[in-house]
């Protein structure tokens, strides 16, 4: 097998000397913002400094397909939905909610997640467990706005301890968030509303999610060109150009989709409005391992901030009659993975908690320090209102698009959403320079 999961290259080409629109970037807030341009009528060329995908990208080893992380599609958010607008919706299997694990001093406790099972949860205090049980059954008609502007620690302040570290594995889990003193409440709450409608994970990988949209925003017309690194993006009045080290592209409109806020001001020299209201860069040590036999049971940490959940065979990942499970360790921002040799030990002892030894291990990769978001919306920014629009950069037919723009979602959901916004927006301003 190749190392790198096959990409149909249908639509690559030259690069143009001019195009209506340039997306640089072709991860799913790029290609998003491609589709929704091209479907517009632009004449649209994205450019990608290596393959589409981005950290939405799937290798295959020895049979397992392996996502860049421990990759959730949500039914309800906005990149399910751009997707079935379009019938491009990916198949896969939904995630049970009826039980999970729980790690907590060192050991593993079963959680029914019934009514009858919360009541009896055995790594809650009888009065947090009445607390707990009230709280989720207002969660789904709770008005998350009104949580804006208060982090998720003062959110839980009142709380008993053990509930708020129960509620604070639920909030790691929906987001990939470990910043409880930082991180706006209202767009936890809001998230964890999100994953009562359920996740699903997608046969093949998520690569199958950008292979659908890439060849979407191809026959719309859009072009596509990999290994074309850009390096500068200069607005000139009524036109951009984008250099690629000694060639150039002329564009009427950018949508700048790659990196975080950092690689949009490098590219441009201006200074990305809002970059203020966003946590340093999220990120996620990260352990996947193929197994020789199916594993079940979701495992969440409540005293240690990490996760354990098989992917396959509820999602076809894996060589049939094998299992795929990712364990994952959430970082905080700005806190180091620490030694490699360590890190990757640390995941394996939450994999043999869960019953799976090392015989059962026939591949295993190591993402020690994956990026999970390039910023998430915090309490003292104004929550998901404050992130950095997609006009952040203040220059004329320049947008940006990410995990990290944008009022609606967060993770993938914030990529689509901002794509959408950009390309929508790339393509008017192009149409009215021909009226």
């Amino acid at each position: 097998m190749n190392e790198t999961e096959s990409v149909d290259t249908t639509g690559e080409a030259a690069l143009p000397p001019s195009a209506d629109v340039v997306v640089v970037g072709a991860g799913i807030a790029g290609l998003c913002a491609a589709v929704v341009a091209a479907e517009r009528g632009a004449k649209v060329v994205i450019l990608d400094a290596h393959e589409p995908g981005g950290r939405a990208s799937t290798v295959t080893r020895d049979g397992f397909r392996l996502n860049v992380g421990a990759h959730g599609l949500y039914r309800g958010g906005n990149l399910t939905r751009f997707l079935a607008a379009r019938d491009l919706e990916p198949a896969g299997g939904i995630v049970s909610s009826s039980s999970i694990d729980v790690l907590l001093d060192g050991t593993v406790h079963h959680l029914a997640m019934n009514p009858l099972g919360l009541l009896r949860n055995p790594v809650l205090r009888p009065k947090s467990r009445v607390r707990m049980a009230a709280l989720f059954a207002r969660m789904p008609r709770m008005k998350t706005a009104a949580l804006t502007g208060r982090s998720v620690s003062d959110w839980l302040g009142d709380e008993p301890q053990d509930l708020q570290r129960f509620m604070e594995m639920f909030i790691r889990l929906s987001t990939y968030t470990h910043a409880p003193d930082q991180f706006d409440a209202g767009a936890a709450a809001g998230q964890l509303q999100m994953a009562f409608k359920g996740v699903r994970y997608v046969d093949g990988g998520w690569i199958r999610i950008v292979e659908s949209l890439r060849h979407r925003a191809v026959a719309a017309g859009a072009t596509v060109i990999s290994h074309a690194e850009v390096t500068r993006v200069e607005s000139t009045g009524n036109r951009n150009e984008v250099s690629l080290g000694e060639q150039c592209i002329s564009a009427s409109a950018v949508v700048i989709a790659a990196g975080g806020p950092d690689v949009a001001a490098r590219l441009t020299g201006a200074t990305v409005a809002g970059h203020e209201n966003l946590t340093q860069p999220v990120a996620a040590s990260v352990l996947d391992l193929g197994l020789q036999r199916p594993h079940e049971g979701l495992l969440l940490g409540m005293d240690q901030s990490v996760y354990l959940s098989p992917h396959a065979p509820l999602a076809d990942l894996a060589p049939a009659g094998h299992g795929l499970v990712t364990v994952m360790r959430y970082l905080a921002p700005g806190e180091s993975a620490g030694d490699p040799v360590s890190a990757k030990a640390q995941l394996r002892d939450v994999a043999q908690r869960c019953g799976i030894a090392d015989d059962d291990i026939v591949l295993e990769r190591a993402l020690h320090r994956m990026v999970v978001t390039h910023g998430a919306p915090t309490a003292a920014g104004g929550g998901l209102l404050g992130r950095p629009t997609i006009q952040a950069l203040g220059l004329s037919g320049v947008f940006v698009a990410g995990d990290w723009v944008g009022p609606s979602g967060l993770i993938a959901d914030a990529s689509a959403a901002s794509g959408e916004l950009a390309g929508t927006a790339a393509a008017a301003l192009c149409a009215s320079m021909v009226r």
